[in-house]
């Protein structure tokens, strides 16, 4: 009896030392933030079609992604984006495009490539990251085409910020999230004006 106690003591211990922690998941946040009003359905404005996003291939895995230094990167296992991270960008940028007076509908391509749209959007991210000391990059070349794919507007845009709290990765994707917005924001002011 004493045996066996013991061997279900140490089968106890052992399973409690070899716990997994969780997983976590994380999104990019949008811009309004999710308590504001809800707006009315948009009846007129302008139809944007955006492009699937381009990402260099160290970007192309679930798992956040962290510089250690020049040449080392941390992937974080236990931290992970909710959904792959070119798609995250498309969706989170759409919403935050979609919410800008002026603009009706905003298409995610190619899921609706056979619609018609006022101007197209091509984004190719080149760097897209924090590091452990607390800073934030994007670098990120787009192009604007209007309704007869004839290009208006092409930029490289080249961000960086500092993260609020380098110990605490949803401080990161704070960071990263800002990032994007601050990129629709140019991106959006490069539309021509109604009527031009």
């Amino acid at each position: 009896m004493k045996r066996y106690l013991s061997g279900l003591l140490l089968t106890g211990l052992l399973a409690a030392c070899t716990e997994t922690p969780p997983t976590h998941f994380y999104t990019l946040s949008t811009q309004p933030p999710a308590d504001a009003p809800v707006a009315a359905d948009k009846t007129d404005g302008l139809v944007l079609a955006l492009a699937p996003i381009g990402l260099p291939d160290y970007l192309n895995r679930p798992q956040l992604i962290v510089r250690l230094d020049e040449t080392r990167m941390d992937l974080a296992d236990l931290d992970n984006w909710i959904e792959p991270l070119d798609t995250l960008i498309q969706r989170t940028m759409a919403v935050d495009m979609q919410s800008e007076p002026g603009i009706m509908m905003v298409l995610r391509l190619p899921e609706r490539r056979q619609s018609a749209y006022d101007y197209g959007i091509e984004v190719n991210f080149t760097r897209f990251e924090s590091n452990i000391d607390g800073m934030a990059w994007l670098d990120a070349d787009w192009t604007m085409v209007d309704a007869m794919d004839a290009e208006i507007a092409r930029q490289h845009v080249s961000r960086q910020i500092t993260v609020e709290d380098p110990t605490d990765k949803a401080s990161h994707v704070r960071a990263l999230s800002q990032l994007i917005e601050d990129l629709n924001t140019t991106i959006m002011q490069a539309l021509p004006a109604p009527g031009s």
